[in-house]
């Protein structure tokens, strides 16, 4: 946990934690005494989880497993529970059925108890599968074309876990690859758990009345999966116990993912929880520049030089709209309009512009504009970057010969066989030592400009 004091506003000191900050009084330093305390019990249980998968419990181990509710100490003061989170560092992010964004979820419960097949899960601590999604479905950059799944309320695309207990989001510790819906020590009772594919772009999972190993609870939640790389949780009927779940989503190293959920008291009843690469958006007009694709930030004088422009609808209206381009160099060089059409919502599109030819050398601000009328979030509507012109410029890509360049002990200009074992173009390039390993040193290798 990470701690340190500081001040803030006219609060004389703070205490700073991973989970926030709070003025330093006797009630908040007990409160985060409590939180060390339920991060090791809990950390204790999920390490003890970690390396029973496959082996029966020790005594000591069944006793931990038996006892984890009563050892878990809950923070008096919770932290609130966002309705939108995200993005994590692949890009993620989450949204509620409760928040007002225009794209949040609508609950709608797909039953699939009629259609859909036995996963078998019938006894504590259990992980089933490989089961055939139907499709091809990418997570975090790696695609996937079946998946497991746990007694415990979580699925993954590869582990075989049986993890019962809930840990952070993201842990590097198995499971991962991991689809944690509402992960907690959890029993099928008297309950089922299902699967349904249509063998074409959607796949539901779903455990219906499940129980927990100890303490009171029944639970029906599903997960759907889509082709378009979207997930779903949703949530039909939750009581007893509801503040020792953990939900989110975590990569296969266990290193990034997106945290709804905590041990923190929450009712997910009628509840849905949409993850995936689509941000929330807030406006019904919004369009935006966000990128200079194929941009090269040096030109030569004298040398036409051609700039798209990447815009961006984040409302949830077809739009069509002026885009602009200017260059200022000492004063505006540039100024011209492109109409971008009929844009669909969440879709991008390339704005191409006449050529520009610089006839000085120095720095040029290029400036994207977005004019659409009825744009309600104008602050995002200018984008900024810089091109350099310079009255000579040096360009030798190898190919047809070592370019007059010298080089001396390891360096060697050619095709390489190893190593990156090709150039960022064509075939030939300057290298240390293009095939092999580097000589014994300590050596001193020089590659010299003609």
């Amino acid at each position: 946990m990470f701690q340190g004091i500081g001040s803030i506003g006219n609060t004389d000191k703070v205490l700073v934690t991973d989970l926030g900050f709070c003025p330093e009084t006797e009630d908040n330093l007990q409160y985060l005494l409590r939180l060390r305390w339920l991060f090791s019990i809990a950390a204790a249980v999920s390490f003890l989880a970690a390396y029973s998968d496959s082996n029966a419990l020790s005594v000591k181990e069944q006793w931990l497993k038996d006892n984890a509710q009563s050892l878990i100490i809950r923070p008096e003061l919770p932290p609130a529970i966002l309705d939108v989170g995200g993005p994590d560092d692949f890009g993620y992010y989450f949204i509620d059925s409760d928040d007002d964004a225009n794209n949040a979820p609508d609950f709608n419960w797909i039953d699939i108890s009629g259609i859909g097949e036995d996963m078998g899960i019938n006894a504590d601590d259990q992980n089933v599968g490989p089961f055939e999604l139907g499709f091809t479905f990418n997570y975090y950059g790696n695609d996937y074309t079946t998946f497991r799944a746990c007694s415990n309320g979580w699925a993954s695309f590869t582990s075989g876990s049986n993890a019962y207990g809930n840990q952070t989001i993201p842990t590097a510790g198995d499971p991962n690859d991991l689809l944690a819906v509402y992960w907690d020590d959890l029993h099928p009772r008297s309950g089922f758990a299902y699967y349904y594919t249509n063998d074409a772009d959607t796949c539901v999972i779903a455990w219906h009345n499940f129980g927990r190993y100890s303490g009171d609870g029944d639970y029906t939640f599903e997960i759907i999966i889509t082709a378009d790389g979207n997930i779903l949780y949703q949530y039909l009927s939750m009581t007893g116990v509801s503040d020792s779940h953990c939900i989110g989503i975590e990569n296969s190293g266990g290193d990034i993912g997106l945290e709804y959920v905590f041990n923190t008291s929450r009712d997910e009843t009628e509840t849905s929880i949409y993850f995936g690469l689509q941000g929330p958006l807030y406006a019904e007009h919004d369009v935006r520049p966000t990128d200079f694709p194929g941009f090269n930030e040096i030109g030569r004088v004298g040398d036409s030089v051609s700039f798209n422009v990447r815009f961006l609808n984040s409302g949830i209206a077809n739009e069509s709209f002026p885009a602009r381009l200017l260059i200022n160099h000492n004063g505006q060089v540039y100024n011209q309009v492109e109409q971008v059409a009929d844009l669909p919502p969440s879709e991008s599109a390339d704005a191409a512009f006449p050529p520009f030819t610089p006839v000085e050398d120095g720095i040029f601000e290029l400036v994207a504009i977005s004019e659409l009328s009825s744009d309600e979030l104008i602050g995002n509507d200018t984008l900024r970057t810089e091109f350099n012109a310079y009255t000579n410029i040096y360009l030798e890509d190898f190919e047809l010969g070592n370019g007059f360049f010298t080089g001396d002990n390891d360096w060697e200009w050619g095709a390489p066989t190893s190593g990156p074992r090709s150039g960022h173009s064509g075939d030939n390039l300057w290298a240390t030592k293009l095939a092999g390993s580097y000589s014994d040193g300590p050596l001193l290798s020089a590659l010299i400009s003609p």
